[in-house]
């Protein structure tokens, strides 16, 4: 809705909701799952230096976990951008294939339903613990309805021929953009 102010037009902006999501956040797959959380204390030790927290992806399988999101009315039922923090420790190759799906699921819909389109993003580590990020992936949710609770798979396909990581992945946090329909002001 836009209004006049004097000699201008002031259009409303409206501001996105972000998510970031940490490993201990992210529940694994009951079939196909990564590991719990896990983690490492670095090399400089606990006094000067964080703990790494994150889900270990198994090199030679594709696993899954889930995070499940309730931005009530202000989901506009768009597209969904998803990106993957993760790190990995002593390897001799780099490549990692990431994957995530997204469904939405309103209130007396059937939890028992099919994922979207699956959306995928090589990402090439390299330094034992570092952080590395995918590319943005966007993702449309099955179903999407505006005020639903919006579920999103994220996982490592570890089977796929590109991904040639020959050590666990660790998945760190997932960090979500979705749009909005409240306005900035």
């Amino acid at each position: 809705m836009s209004r006049m102010s004097g000699n201008f037009l002031v259009r409303p902006l409206t501001t996105n909701l972000r998510y970031s999501i940490e490993a201990a956040s992210i529940k694994p797959f009951e079939t196909n799952g990564f590991s719990g959380v896990n983690n490492i204390e670095m090399d400089s030790g606990a006094a000067t230096s964080p703990n790494l927290w994150y889900c270990a992806c198994d090199k030679d399988a594709d696993q899954y976990g889930q995070i499940t999101l309730d931005p009530a009315d202000e989901w506009d039922a768009g597209t969904i951008t998803v990106s993957i923090t993760w790190s990995h420790p002593a390897a001799s190759s780099f490549d990692c294939m990431w994957a995530v799906d997204a469904l939405s699921v309103g209130n007396d819909d059937s939890f028992d339903q099919t994922w979207g389109t699956q959306v995928t993003s090589l990402d090439s580590g390299g330094t034992t613990h570092d952080m590395y990020t995918t590319a943005d992936m966007e993702v449309t949710a099955r179903n999407a309805t505006a005020g639903d609770v919006v579920i999103i798979r994220v996982g490592r396909l570890g089977s796929n021929g590109s991904d040639d990581l020959n050590v666990d992945a660790w998945l760190v946090s997932v960090n979500i953009e979705m749009g909005s329909t409240r306005s900035a002001f």
